[in-house]
């Protein structure tokens, strides 16, 4: 949405974007299907997955939780200046995935630095639930080191 997009690139010095997109939610009973797809110079990329339609809880010490339960954002502001913020939510659960689709070119989304992306397959791909946050607690690091 553009004014998150404005509020993370003028308050927390991020690089967020706004793209056109549309996204498929389906759920069968059984199979939960997902899709997320976003226009960037004129092609549509995609995300899709058939996952369990019941989700889980989130084992401890599992790369999933590694990857949902972190509680701080960074933002480099410039070479001497990264912000920091503290994100909130309530511990999700996630749904196993079963099958996943991606057509991503990840050099025009994400930047020549990315390009690698394109030959290579996900070591793991997840669904978590997710919910409404909060970002709080914003200061600016300094590097005076220099």
């Amino acid at each position: 949405k553009p004014m998150l997009t404005f509020v993370a690139n003028t308050i927390y010095k991020e690089h967020y974007e706004t793209l056109p997109m549309k996204h498929l939610w389906g759920d069968d009973g059984e199979n939960l299907k997902v899709k997320y797809e976003w226009k960037k110079n004129g092609k549509w990329q995609k995300f899709a997955i058939v996952s369990n339609a019941i989700p889980e809880d989130i084992g401890p010490h599992s790369e999933t939780e590694f990857i949902t339960e972190h509680y701080w954002g960074y933002a480099k502001v410039n070479e001497l200046t990264t912000n920091e913020y503290e994100v909130t939510h309530p511990k999700w659960r996630h749904y196993p995935v079963k099958r996943h689709l991606i057509e991503v070119d990840y050099r025009a989304v994400y930047g020549e630095e990315f390009a690698f992306l394109n030959a290579m397959e996900p070591n793991s791909v997840m669904l978590a639930e997710g919910s409404e946050i909060t970002v709080e607690s914003k200061r600016s690091i300094k590097d005076f080191s220099l």
